[in-house]
């Protein structure tokens, strides 16, 4: 996948692959001649079982995906490869020139990486143009931008540490994370290689041996610490990924001994390591462990299939992945990996599910190996071994520039138009709430207009404290306050809890205007305004300390009233107020302070907008059923609180028996259970005359 793929009776690692000689010893170059320390390498040698290790990497990773919705562990033997063969190639480049050439190097990674991929993002450009829903446009050309570049694994790690964004559906570029990763990893080894030359190129080996190992501490360090602290974002982090890396290029420096490794010793340790590589996505879940030291069960997998190359003999696992199907798969095993997740994706949002049936998943199968076999003969191979400086290789490194810079701008320009247009809100065409205020109708109501917010850019219609910065994500302990209204208004109204408080901000803060308040909201993904927070156990303690500093801060401001949510739909159906709600509301008693606490929203287990653009005719069909996630009865009314007012729109969210996910042609949800800013400012009136004046405070 991730490096190269074979070529008939070659082997190599960018390309063309470096060939697995014994080591030798480098003599310092004489800076007055060429730079050549070895022009007498050794020929190289064709090791047909990596092919064969590609083949089974890529093909569990499109199984996986495909069939189980499941992650593989295949992305890491990729990366153990690639350290593997790129340090040999550097090594070689040494051995011949004494030193590294950044245009070769370089030159012959993008005849190798970029016609293929830059051939795929140019089609899912257009496949999602045409194939996906509009909301889902703006981010997967954004993404296809950071693909470009080779940051995609940034732009998902961003987007990992956002609560909100976890929500989106997978972009059919998010596998390209692996190869922005891989792309800097390239960087990082050649400039690793330029130090160490400038130390003497007589003793590279040793000076590789040291930083590569304390890559490798360090890396495999702050692996396990960030998996354990917050492993969405660890597991596109470069950072925690290096040690694969690192653990190819430390065999790679010791491969005269491996290679000396006795064929009786080595074929048990060839079917261990594919063993291990087969069993890795079946016995753990790798999206949700992974790349802490648990990563090491594939990364070692690997790494005893590359040593036991010793034992080629019938019967071993060097020979079976050395033979002629899986050597044939391994060479299009980069097309592979780059076709299966954008053809899987579009699938999925076809179809509205969420993994493949059999027989569709066989098809997507074959269409993927049909699609890696002509990208690699007809696009990939044409450039790659074109002779450096001929026609061909110029001609094609002008197209893959134009190509580049063609998906970047495209991609730009269908991020920032493909909103639509902007419509316009009336009371008569877009009632809201107002539609059901009464009693909910018999039959749903049909209106001329489009909803609002357009379905193109509903997802992006969200509460102003997640642009405006006041509201934390992940682990950041510290609260961001941000303040509306009237500042210099005679009652004061924080706004606290986690994102199911902060989506009420549109409606207090017109409320608030309304009424000369001052609004001050501090929100954060996840975390109640409660002394026992329902939060994964890494996030406990930052919620916990987030809880203490808002606290300090009632205490500070002294606000009349605290806005937060009363329940939690999230456990379904409704959960009553949990312990540590009351608990923190007697603190804010003994402050003084009035709280307002409403009943939480419904949540759905899917994508709400996504659904209304696949059943625009039909958007009952996005409903989610009342007594999945309310209770019969408020879990507050039983409550008598000195200092709580409940709070409940239930009856403007859902009917008896529906919790639907367009209401008076206003779209209610812009991801599965956070309510669009434009639904918010809608129950704006109705929040306003359940809410009474604070004692000692009157109306205008």
């Amino acid at each position: 996948m991730l490096s190269c793929s074979a070529r008939a009776g070659r082997a190599c690692a960018t390309d063309p692959r470096p060939s697995l000689q014994t080591e030798r010893t480098l003599a310092r170059p004489d800076r007055s001649a060429p730079a050549v320390v070895d022009s007498s390498a050794p020929a190289r040698r064709f090791r047909p079982e990596i092919e064969g290790l590609r083949a089974v990497a890529a093909l569990l990773v499109a199984i996986y995906h495909i069939f189980l919705g499941r992650v593989s562990g295949g992305v890491d033997i990729f990366f153990t490869v690639a350290g593997f063969l790129i340090t040999l190639t550097l090594l070689r480049q040494v051995g011949s020139r004494g030193t590294v050439s950044a245009k070769v190097f370089f030159s012959r990674l993008g005849r190798r990486l970029l016609p293929a991929s830059l051939f795929v993002l140019g089609a899912v450009a257009v496949a999602t143009a045409v194939l996906l829903p509009s909301s889902r446009r703006s981010a997967t050309f954004g993404e296809i931008v950071a693909s470009v570049l080779y940051v995609e694994n940034w732009a998902l790690a961003s987007k990992s540490v956002d609560y909100l964004a976890r929500e989106e559906g997978s972009s059919p570029v998010q596998h390209f994370w692996a190869m922005s990763i891989q792309g800097q990893f390239y960087v990082i080894w050649f400039v690793l290689f330029l130090v160490a030359v400038w130390l003497g190129a007589h003793r590279i080996r040793t000076t590789l041996r040291w930083v590569l190992g304390g890559l490798f501490v360090a890396s495999f360090g702050f692996s396990i610490y960030l998996t354990a602290l917050d492993q969405p974002l660890a597991y596109f982090h470069t950072g925690t990924r290096v040690w694969e890396f690192a653990a190819g290029g430390l065999l790679a420096l010791g491969i005269a001994k491996v290679d000396r490794i006795p064929p009786r010793l080595a074929a048990p340790l060839g079917w261990l390591g594919l063993a291990l590589i087969v069993s890795c996505g079946l016995l753990l879940q790798v999206s949700e462990l992974f790349p802490g030291w648990v990563a090491l069960w594939p990364v070692i997998g690997g790494l005893l299939v590359l040593a036991s190359s010793s034992a080629a003999g019938r019967g071993t696992a060097v020979r079976l992945l050395g033979s002629k199907p899986f050597v044939t798969v391994g060479a299009m095993s980069y097309a592979i990996y780059l076709w299966h997740w954008p053809i899987l994706v579009i699938y999925l949002a076809r179809t509205g599910r969420t993994v493949a049936p059999l027989v569709p998943g066989l098809a997507i199968i074959a269409v993927t190996l049909v699609l890696a076999y002509l990208t690699t003969r007809f696009v990939e191979r044409p450039l790659r071994e074109s002779p450096q400086g001929s026609r061909t290789a110029r001609s094609g490194a002008a197209a893959m520039g134009i190509t580049a810079v063609a998906l970047v701008a495209g991609s730009l320009v269908g991020a920032r138009t493909v909103s639509g247009p902007v419509i316009a809100m009336s009371d008569e065409q877009h009632p809201g709430p107002a539609a059901v205020a009464e009693g909910w109708p018999d039959e749903p109501q049909r209106f001329s207009a489009p909803p609002v917010p357009d379905l193109a850019v509903a997802k992006a219609d969200r509460a102003d404290v997640y642009d405006l910065g006041c509201h934390v994500a992940g682990n950041d302990p510290v609260p961001q306050y941000c303040e509306f209204g009237d500042p210099d208004g005679s009652v004061t109204i924080m706004l606290l809890g986690g994102s199911h408080s902060a989506h009420w901000q549109p409606a207090l803060e017109a409320m608030a205007e309304d009424r000369n308040w001052r609004l001050i909201a501090a929100t954060k993904s996840g975390c109640t305004l409660s002394t026992r927070p329902q939060v994964r156990a890494e996030l406990r303690e930052s919620c916990l300390d987030w809880n203490q500093a808002v606290l300090a801060e009632v205490a500070r401001v002294r606000p009349q009233l605290v806005f937060t949510t009363s329940t939690d739909t999230a456990a379904q159906p409704e959960e009553i107020v949990h312990d540590g709600y009351l608990e923190r509301w007697s603190q804010l008693d003994a402050l003084g302070v009035e709280v307002l606490a409403i009943r939480d929203t419904p949540r759905a287990r899917h994508n709400q907008v996504e659904c209304l653009e696949a059943n625009f005719d039909d958007p009952a069909q996005c409903a989610v059923p009342r007594n999945a996630v309310y209770a019969d009865e408020d879990p507050t009314a039983a409550l008598d609180l000195p200092n709580v007012t409940f709070l409940d729109l239930s009856h403007l969210m859902c009917d008896s028996e529906r919790c639907p996910a367009i209401i008076g042609n206003v779209v209610v949800y812009f991801d599965g259970d956070h309510m669009t800013a434009t639904w918010s400012r809608a129950l704006a009136p109705y929040l306003d005359e359940l809410i009474a004046w604070p004692h000692g405070s009157k109306r205008p």
